[in-house]
């Protein structure tokens, strides 16, 4: 049997001035038991002015391909993005009661969009 390498993209929106506005491109790999991202801003985000980076230290704010490094999915803040425990566990009762398996990206997409926090995904623009 040969395994394949499956992609999703996502949509990073920032909230600049209580608007969101779409920031880049996150791409999450899964491979086997292996999951990686990479993600990449947008010129129209890196050309406005009062933008704010995905990730201070990981991602800043060029242009270029951001690779995350090895033994994780996620850049830190896109991590931080991310449900807790505890949403999680509601996630994933949800999910099991209908059959479904997830993976970690699947966890942002579930995010309500209410929530604290600056950064929001999409699965489109």
């Amino acid at each position: 049997m040969l395994s394949t390498l499956c992609k999703k993209n996502l949509c990073a929106h920032m909230n600049i001035d209580d608007i969101f506005i779409l920031s880049g491109i996150l791409t999450y790999f899964t491979h086997e038991s292996k999951f990686f991202s990479i993600f990449k801003y947008i010129n129209k985000y890196l050309e406005n002015i009062k933008v704010i980076p995905i990730d201070p230290i990981q991602v800043p704010l060029q242009k270029g391909i951001f690779r995350i490094l090895q033994y994780s999915e996620y850049f830190n803040r896109i991590r931080d993005a991310c449900p807790e425990s505890c949403g999680k566990h509601l996630i994933e009762s949800a999910a099991y009661a209908v059959g479904v398996n997830l993976f970690e990206i699947d966890y942002i997409l579930s995010a309500v969009p209410d929530r604290i926090g600056a950064l929001e995904f999409s699965s489109s623009s």
